[in-house]
């Protein structure tokens, strides 16, 4: 038994679950960036496909890496197995080990062609990102030898399994062959090992080169050349440098050649590329696998020194089954974030709809939503003609016969003259509009509404958008971003009235200063198919300071409409001023 084996097995499942849950400890969005980057750096096994390798300004919450954590768990479990087997227990910890050498041997290779591939957009916009950079490409070279060394010691203790000589033969001993189920076992672990490491340099790494390839060669031909070109490296690498790939180190078994000596370079890249003849897997039924007998070597096994029978396998079902509560749980967290985000959201807009009615005026459209499915239209549009206190008096709006189908139709009926109402008028008390709109967000989660006989045709309607004629009414989309990094705010904005220009932005608190756009930061309808929605950009942004700022959009007419914004990080109330 090795006490380095031991010591950089330990130290590498430990620091990678401490990475894996750093963001956890230090979840807030002012510390995003810097956390991000000690992940990255502390990061051991490079097979993640976002996270590590997803560099954001974005703050999205803590997220874990799922095949990480398996790694590192099952590391940490073969290192307690090695160390209490006394050395004889090896297949776990090496399987694992081999992971971490190559997927990070291939990283710090990769990084070195493409540097700025492997460079955030921190890492670019700092003066010390380079040295960021050569910390982590150390780590991966510094990560890939420490596992070479600890998989040669371990390769050094173990034997060959030889089969029985005969009594008057005295020649060379003949090593045992790797059985069927060893070898089938070692295929499937091998691809799901050269799918976890090359899928994160593919994706993330070189995506124009893998939409070059699709695009040249096709995507089916684009797919199995990519295939090609991973399993050439992943068997050429790790069979030349341990006669063995994970899966082999999983089943105790490794190549030779025929005179049971480590297989040459040569002959490795032999076998590799006989890999890909057709239908060459049929040809273990017939006389051995080709990619065996064209390159004069064999799969052997090694001598068993571990666990033996189904306990040792219920390891790894085990750390899987551990990690998959995992993932439940960090999903329950998520969908909580996501819950607590509707519900601001959803009272951010019952509050809209409350101002606005009680601000409710002749220049009011309101849409209301038949809650019967099968009713046809669904929808229909009422024009506010009069409001008497609580008693309102609006007409249906209808184009001869039919209706109209939405609220781009009905603002360039109205600019035109030609915008049709039904003579009979509709009466109701404000409170029915009220009833007809839930400030209950469980009611929502559940798809039922507080609804209301608007028609007096015993129809039951929800009120879903309450809107202004020859206004603007710009609302709050809830996916801001803001970066303490860069230092820049950018607010997602819509707008449900007519088009207009933000104009100008007066800071009332805080330190924001407006970058205005060369668009004049138009602000066009919510229905506009070419821009739904609109950005207004500010610097001098930091997280955890309240800003307040006056805004004022030029509405198409001319009309000058001002807004209040307020908020603190990325959340943001705004709501219009009648001035």
């Amino acid at each position: 038994m090795s006490k380095r084996v031991i010591l950089i097995s330990f130290a590498f499942a430990l620091v990678g679950l401490s990475a894996e849950f750093l963001m956890f400890f230090f979840n807030k969005e002012s510390l995003f960036t810097v956390v991000s980057e000690m992940q990255h750096v502390l990061s051991i096994v490079q097979i993640r496909t976002s996270g590590f390798l997803e560099y954001s300004l974005a703050w999205k919450g803590p997220t874990l890496g799922y095949p990480d954590m398996i790694c590192y768990l099952m590391l940490l479990a073969g290192a307690i197995l090695y160390m209490r087997s006394t050395g004889r227990e090896t297949r776990l910890i090496r399987f694992v080990l081999a992971i971490i050498l190559m997927s990070n041997a291939l990283t710090a290779f990769f990084s070195i062609l493409m540097p700025s591939s492997f460079r955030s957009e921190f890492q670019v916009a700092s003066s010390w990102g380079w040295g960021i950079y050569g910390i982590t490409l150390a780590k991966n070279v510094a990560l890939a030898y420490l596992s070479y060394l600890a998989l040669r010691v371990m390769h050094r203790g173990k034997v060959l399994v030889a089969v029985p000589p005969d009594a008057d033969d005295a020649s060379q001993p003949v090593w045992q062959k790797a059985s069927g189920e060893q070898r089938f076992t070692n295929v499937v672990l091998d691809i799901i090992v050269c799918v976890l490491i090359f899928l994160p340099l593919g994706t993330r790494l070189a995506p124009d080169w893998l939409s070059w390839m699709e695009h040249t060669f096709g995507s089916r031909m684009g797919v199995f050349l990519l295939l090609v070109i991973a399993r050439t490296f992943y068997y050429f690498l790790f069979e030349t440098t341990l006669a063995a790939t994970p899966g082999k180190l999983m089943t105790e078994s490794r190549v030779v050649d025929v005179d049971g000596d480590r297989p040459t370079p040569g002959l490795i890249v032999k076998r590799t590329f006989a890999r890909f003849i057709p239908f060459e897997p049929l040809t273990y039924f017939v006389e051995g696998l080709w990619h065996d007998e064209l390159s004069y070597t064999r799969v052997v096994r090694e001598k068993q020194t571990g666990v033996e029978g189904m306990r040792y396998w219920l390891v790894v079902p085990s750390i899987v089954v551990l990690v998959s509560l995992g993932l439940a749980a960090d999903n329950v967290y998520k969908r909580h974030l996501e819950n607590v985000r509707e519900e601001r959201l959803h009272d951010r807009d019952v509050a809209y709809m409350q101002y606005e009615l009680s601000k409710l005026d002749t220049d009011h459209i309101i849409e209301l939503y038949d809650t019967d499915p099968s009713s046809s239209p669904r929808s229909f549009y009422l024009k506010v003609e009069e409001v008497n206190g609580g008693d309102v008096t609006a007409t249906l709006i209808k184009k001869n016969s039919s209706y109209y189908e939405s609220l781009v139709e009905i603002r360039e009926a109205f600019y035109n003259n030609a915008l049709i109402r039904e003579l009979t008028l509709v009466k109701f008390k404000r409170t029915v509009l009220e009833a007809a709109y839930t400030p209950d967000i469980s009611d929502v989660e559940r798809g039922e509404f507080r609804v209301a006989d608007v028609l007096g045709d015993g129809r039951k309607f929800r009120m879903v958008r309450l809107d202004r004629l020859g206004c603007s009414s710009i609302f709050e989309q809830g996916m801001n971003e803001g970066s303490n990094l860069t230092g820049t705010l950018t607010l997602r904005l819509g707008n449900h009235g007519v088009r207009g220009y933000v104009t100008s932005i007066e800071i009332l608190e805080g330190s924001l200063h407006w970058e205005r756009a060369e668009t004049d930061n138009e602000a066009p309808t919510r229905e506009s198919v070419t821009m739904p929605d609109f950005f207004v950009k500010f610097s001098g942004y930091h997280s955890d300071e309240r800003y307040k700022m006056k805004m004022m959009v030029t509405e198409a007419g001319g009309t000058e409409r001002f807004y209040l914004i307020e908020g603190e990080g990325e959340d943001v109330t705004i709501r219009r001023l009648d001035e």
